[in-house]
């Protein structure tokens, strides 16, 4: 534990490199539109999906200086898929899904 007369930025400094995890983000997104919006109903469809992916990696062992290997590290993503349909005029509709990926193993 931090001395209980540290500053404040040598307690935030503490408590980031026992506590805190480093995320390597990514993102793949994909989209398929239909229509131009020239009619008043049912012109205008999209479908999209979205896959977020994150690795997170104790900062502990950065700061240590350590090999950081695969098992070290927290897997996790989502999945997003949507769904948009004009109804009328310029007004759509829109439905969105999202489903949590539980963690890989390494």
């Amino acid at each position: 534990p931090p001395p209980t007369t540290a500053s404040a930025a040598e307690r935030i400094k503490h408590t980031a490199l026992t506590g805190s995890r480093v995320c390597a983000f990514g993102v793949a997104d994909m989209r398929i539109t239909t229509g131009r919006f020239e009619r008043w109903f049912l012109d205008h469809t999209m479908l999209g999906a979205r896959l977020d992916a994150a690795a997170l990696v104790p900062v502990s062992k950065i700061a240590a200086g350590e090999t950081v290997r695969a098992a070290d590290c927290t897997r996790r993503g989502a999945l997003t898929l949507s769904l948009t349909q004009q109804v009328i005029g310029p007004l759509r509709f829109r439905a969105d899904g999202r489903i949590g990926l539980r963690p890989i193993a390494p």
